[in-house]
């Protein structure tokens, strides 16, 4: 005599009885308990259908029928009005009354009192000694489905994925990287890096990594230094504006008595000072500090457009300055003549 044995069963859940009631979180994170025995549930008089397990048999038309028996379920209790409490699931749930009819299972869960409580959810069951499952409690919410195939010899390498289990087709699949070879079964070895290939990938990945930051930091440094320099220009300008002294002042400034150039014949026409027009100067940038004031370079722009400007250094006084300080600077650029 051949012996049925489960392979995989899904509980049920209990029905909802129209008393209060609290929800228990922790029917929802239970792990299966392969202690039990695959017995249908019991229930109280006057309370709600019991649900059908595995086996067993049943007394009572509102309890749900086991698997065995045809897993059908129970009819609910007559109501107010001539109408009936709903009955039970397919599965073997027990029907309604005032409780909630029990979920049918492994083990059948327990109808609910008259009161009017909830009724009791079914037992899950896996066969450890014929299945190979990973059991992940709430992965999803609400209703669901298990597909189960009839096993039968695969030549897959790795994962076999069946198509038809009456035809027993199926295809092949591959893991980490491989892919499948022409054979349709066996899969190509996992393309894998050399330590030393690894190496110059990261020899490689650091040298464009550092070629870039050093293109990076060069562009934002030549950005800045525009920056800086676009600002600074009319400041520079403005500091190298020429003094507006007319020249009969200059040549009164050189004719002024000063012990440390007594030596010299301030009458002789030599001695006076050339006058450049502010328009045929032009500063190119600065150079420092001199002993009077700011100096830069600076070219004199020629009358005839043919000959090349001449390169000078163009010293300047200060915005605010002494007599005495004016003094000193026309005779250094007389000595200088």
């Amino acid at each position: 005599m051949n012996e049925t044995i489960p392979l995989i069963i899904a509980g049920g859940g209990g029905g909802i009885g129209v008393g209060p009631f609290q929800k228990d979180p922790s029917v929802l994170y239970s792990d299966i308990d392969f202690t039990i025995n695959g017995t249908n549930g019991n229930m109280s008089i006057s309370g709600a259908g019991a649900g059908g397990g595995w086996s067993g048999e049943t007394y009572s038309p509102l309890a749900g029928m086991s698997l065995l028996s045809g897993s059908i379920g129970g009819t609910g209790c007559p109501g107010p009005n001539g109408r009936h409490h709903a009955a039970g699931g397919f599965g073997g749930g027990g029907g309604a009354c005032r409780g909630g009819g029990g979920g049918g299972g492994y083990k059948g869960g327990n109808g609910g009192s008259p009161l009017g409580s909830n009724g009791q959810d079914g037992s899950s069951y896996i066969n450890r000694a014929s299945t190979v499952y990973v059991f992940e409690p709430n992965l999803h919410s609400g209703d669901g489905e298990v597909e189960i195939y009839e096993y039968f010899p695969c030549a897959c390498e790795e994962y076999c994925i069946v198509e038809d289990s009456v035809n027993r087709t199926y295809t092949c699949k591959c893991q980490n990287g491989k892919t499948l070879m022409p054979d349709e079964h066996t899969c190509s070895a996992a393309v894998s890096l050399t330590p030393q290939k690894e190496n110059e990938s990261n020899k490689q990945l650091i040298l464009v990594l550092g070629s870039l930051a050093s293109v990076i930091v060069i562009i934002i440094s030549c950005c800045v230094y525009c920056v800086v320099r676009r600002r600074l220009h009319p400041v520079m300008l403005e500091n190298c504006a020429v003094s507006k002294t007319t020249p009969n002042h200059l040549n009164r400034i050189v004719m002024q008595i000063n012990e440390s150039y007594t030596a010299l014949s301030f009458s002789n026409p030599d001695m006076e000072i050339n006058q450049i027009p502010r328009e045929q100067i032009k500063c190119i940038r600065h150079i420092g500090r001199g002993a009077f004031g700011e100096v830069f370079q600076g070219i004199i722009l020629p009358n005839n457009r043919e000959q090349l400007p001449p390169k000078v250094a163009i010293k300047t006084l200060p915005a605010i300055y002494t007599e005495e300080l004016e003094i000193d600077f026309v005779m250094e650029a007389v000595i200088m003549r």
